[in-house]
């Protein structure tokens, strides 16, 4: 759309997003930015420095609340994650509770050659494809 490819990425792993992310680098010629929606508290705790990590392969970074999949909470929330990626100041890293959101914060700095990658298990796919139609 406009020349900005979106993508919608199953990838809930870190070495899956880091896969992606790479991938997307290699591939554009623009920013790559990422969104995205952890998937399962068990996850997100088990590997929450591999996640920032991982996200630290774009150019910023949006999370969405976490799709918890059935599970109870454990203790750990995409704030977390939000706030390890803040604390390691490697990337920008927003807060985006709903794909609105998103769209206020970056429709209007893309430009020909990014790419917005959405990468969780849950219902992020709709996001992007809300997202498109929100930039058209």
């Amino acid at each position: 759309i406009n020349n900005v490819t979106i993508i919608d990425d199953y990838a809930h792993h870190p070495v899956e997003i880091s896969a992606v992310l790479q991938a997307a680098r290699n591939s554009c010629k623009g920013k790559v930015y990422a969104v995205m929606q952890p998937h399962r508290y068990s996850r997100l705790k088990r590997f929450l420095t591999d996640f920032a990590e991982s996200l630290e392969l774009s150019d910023g970074v949006f999370i969405a609340p976490i799709y918890s999949a059935g599970e109870q909470s454990n203790g750990v929330s995409h704030l977390d994650l939000l706030k390890v990626l803040e604390g390691n100041g490697n990337i920008p890293a927003v807060l985006v509770e709903d794909v609105e959101k998103l769209r206020s914060y970056i429709g209007t700095q893309l430009t020909p050659g990014d790419f917005v990658v959405f990468l969780g298990a849950g219902d992020i796919t709709h996001w992007a494809y809300k997202f498109a139609d929100l930039i058209r």
